[in-house]
């Protein structure tokens, strides 16, 4: 069965057909069948459609107001202190981003979950780089609202072997300033397409982060930052590296510098 989703009368008949049209073009797609990598396409062919509908709702009044549109504003940008956390990776163990921080810089994503199909391509692309991270001296985390089962099994489906951490309660990403409520209207888009939150998340409150990645020194200070209200967007692979070899750059320069010994007598 389609979920339908609730619409106003006030912007006319010929509206909400249209959008149901849209929405039963998306089902579609979401029902083709193939491979996982098909899959994948399929769902953001879908989530594509149904961003079509949902412009046209806010166009013609039939909208409920975002809050997702104030996140870039307020949450963490460069130059601010990143907030510390203490979250369960897929295995159950405990992560600090102050311990990870003792060993060099940190690049952390937010994402928003296993069902995403954009997640899963930025998951995979990080993967990637995962060597040229390690080279430069930094690690890679990503932090999602999931429960930590759901978390071990995007682990196990992207082949990561990378930090996972699960923010139930969405604590970490609040802290962050990242965090917005889905509207009731546009829930049913999310069940569309195996987006069940209560499911992945364990609560009710269909919170989640807006993707974003930030890149952390060893003093806890946020030396890039990519958020944008565009979820599709994501901060490239190649940028993630330019910023890590700044810093790294950075601190052999500093290294360099001659010491002025103290003790020595003048």
């Amino acid at each position: 069965m389609i979920p339908t989703v609730g619409l106003e009368n006030r912007s006319g008949a010929n509206l909400n057909k249209r959008l149901s049209e849209k929405i039963v073009v998306a089902a579609g797609i979401v029902c083709l069948s193939g491979s996982s990598s098909s899959a994948e396409e399929h769902k953001m062919s879908a989530e594509c459609y149904l961003i079509e509908a949902a412009t046209e709702r806010k166009a013609t009044g039939t909208h409920t107001k975002l809050d997702v549109k104030d996140v870039p504003a307020n949450c963490l940008k460069v130059g601010d202190f990143a907030t510390n956390f203490d979250l369960p990776n897929a295995k159950g163990t405990f992560i600090k981003l102050t311990d990870l921080l003792t060993e060099g810089p940190v690049v952390l994503a937010f994402y928003r979950g296993s069902w995403c199909p954009f997640c899963n391509r930025e998951l995979h692309d990080l993967q990637e780089i995962l060597p040229q991270i390690k080279a430069s001296g930094a690690s890679l985390v990503a932090i999602s609202p999931q429960l930590p089962t759901s978390s071990a099994a995007t682990v196990l489906k992207n082949g990561l072997s990378f930090e996972v951490l699960s923010d139930v309660g969405n604590h970490t990403g609040k802290g962050y300033g990242l965090v917005y409520s889905v509207p009731k209207l546009e829930r049913p888009f999310y069940a569309l397409f195996g987006a069940d939150l209560p499911k992945y998340n364990g609560d009710e409150s269909f919170e989640i982060p807006l993707p974003a990645t930030y890149i952390i020194d060893k003093s806890m200070k946020i030396r890039y930052a990519f958020v944008d209200i565009d979820y599709k967007k994501r901060l490239s692979p190649a940028e993630i590296l330019k910023q890590l070899n700044l810093i790294s750059k950075e601190k052999s320069s500093f290294d360099k510098q001659p010491r002025v010994d103290v003790h020595s007598k003048i």
